[in-house]
């Protein structure tokens, strides 16, 4: 088993109980916002005040290279939490804007400290900082694959996440390529080689029907 293949799926927090107990903790530990796509969310460097919570849309967490360009290093998708890791430098890590339109819960961590102890419905804050630190241990691994196998993950991690067959890519081609550090033509080609390959079959630009199986047999393959 693939270093890649030992990261978990991380569960998605917009199940109905979710949902209702971020409702009923919104009074006190919990403020909803909608950020229009672009929208910044957070400023590198900026004192930690919440983690957050991605309810609908996708955010992009970006940070500048040594070189000054602007790499995508994380993503987080509906039901994913996000700034967990300034929990304990007390510092946000990377800047953070709302890839399209998106909607956020923003937490406060020492009320939802006292929310949790209260519901059984929401996780504890370190359970939610494990779940981001899944995604980032499964990005860097993926990072160390070749070109074709980091985008056979990719797409591997949204059919996980999705559990169909058919998957959207949540951002523009030319993003995903940023985030697995590969160049926009660089990416074309490889989901040109996917499909030649049949792990994947193009529906639309960024809609995708997956052959699961053999994109695990691409990714695995050196």
């Amino acid at each position: 088993m693939s270093a890649v293949e030992q990261i978990p799926v991380v569960p998605s927090a917009t199940d109905a109980a979710w949902l209702d107990a971020l409702a009923e903790a919104g009074h006190a530990a919990v403020r909803r916002h909608a950020f229009d796509a672009g929208a910044q969310l957070l400023r590198r460097g900026a004192p930690m005040t919440h983690v957050f919570i991605v309810l609908d849309g996708v955010v992009r967490i970006s940070r500048e290279t040594r070189s000054g360009h602007t790499r995508i290093v994380g993503l987080a998708l509906a039901g994913d939490a996000f700034a967990c890791d300034a929990l304990a430098s007390g510092l946000y890590g990377g800047d953070a804007h709302a890839a399209r339109r998106a909607v956020v819960a923003a937490v406060d961590p020492r009320r939802w400290v006292e929310a949790a102890a209260g519901d059984a419905r929401l996780p504890a804050l370190d359970a939610l900082a494990s779940l981001q630190m899944a995604r980032m241990m499964r990005q860097d691994s993926r990072l160390r694959l070749n070109a074709a196998a980091r985008v056979a993950d990719f797409l591997l991690q949204l059919v996980e996440r999705g559990g169909g067959d058919v998957v959207e890519l949540p951002i523009a081609c030319k993003d995903v390529a940023n985030h697995l550090d590969l160049r926009a033509e660089t990416m074309s080609r490889m989901l040109r080689r996917l499909a030649e390959l049949g792990g994947v079959r193009r529906l639309a630009p960024t809609r995708f029907e997956i052959d699961a199986r053999r994109l695990r047999q691409i990714r695995a393959t050196p």
